[in-house]
């Protein structure tokens, strides 16, 4: 898996190594065909097969392109993004026919499999916000440097993220971060704090992810997770390989 890096600085002096902007791998992949990273906000609307379905006839067809035996690599994510109850599918294609240096091209579908937007120089990683415009949630990506907020016109989403507002994220970064730090296990003998970027595409953009290690259990590596709308903190240990 490939990060961008910047390095953060805690209240404390501590420097924090974050890492965004992450590609996919084979590794995660179960097919090597496409990703299965979704976050159910509703119960209704498009499923992974149909998704799947989307991508063969409406991306790829139109190309000469086909799944089957072009093994393209694509992500995908949903959420309802305009409240109605259904989901709404994100699409971000993972194939060099579809990305170039800037980032990928992505797509939107309804939950009757209409394309509502499509976008290019899309990377990772794919945000909801908690604003929203003419009913639709903003969508937050990396693109151009930065994160960049979209925001639903009445029509579509931008089809440009390199050109959007940028969003402001690492304020509310340090301060999750320092939740972390002041956990009881990270104050017994934690070290190595990295922020990553979660792989799930439409990821509420006030979670947050984090990382280190522990003296005390090298055999571990720790996975922290921060809600800042919620104010909670979640911590599970993983050994490493």
């Amino acid at each position: 898996m490939n990060y961008k890096a910047s390095l953060l600085y805690a209240c404390s002096g501590v420097g924090i190594l974050m890492l965004t902007g992450c590609e996919s791998s084979s590794e995660f992949t179960p097919d090597n065909n496409y990703l299965n990273l979704t976050m159910p906000l509703s119960s209704t609307g498009l499923s992974d097969v149909s998704i799947t379905e989307l991508v063969d006839e409406k991306i790829l067809q139109p190309e000469g392109l086909s799944l089957a035996k072009d093994n393209i690599g694509y992500q995908q994510g949903k959420a309802d993004l305009n409240g109605d109850g259904q989901h709404e599918a994100f699409v971000l294609m993972q194939d060099r026919y579809f990305c170039g240096s800037g980032g990928c091209t992505a797509y939107i579908f309804d939950g009757d499999g209409n394309v509502l937007s499509q976008m290019s120089v899309t990377k990772m990683p794919i945000l909801v916000a908690d604003t929203e415009q003419n009913g639709w949630r903003d969508i937050i990506v990396w693109s151009n440097g930065a994160y960049r907020q979209l925001m639903h016109d009445g029509n579509a989403y931008p089809s440009n993220p390199s050109v959007q507002p940028v969003f402001e994220r690492e304020s509310e970064q340090r301060r999750a971060m320092g939740k972390v730090m002041a956990s009881e296990l990270y104050q017994q003998d934690g070290y190595e704090l990295m922020s990553v970027e979660n792989e799930m595409i439409l990821e509420s953009v006030r979670q947050y992810h984090f990382t280190f290690k522990h003296y005390g259990d090298p055999q571990f590596l720790y996975h922290a997770a921060v809600n800042a709308a919620e104010g909670t903190l979640e911590i599970e240990q993983k050994a490493v390989r």
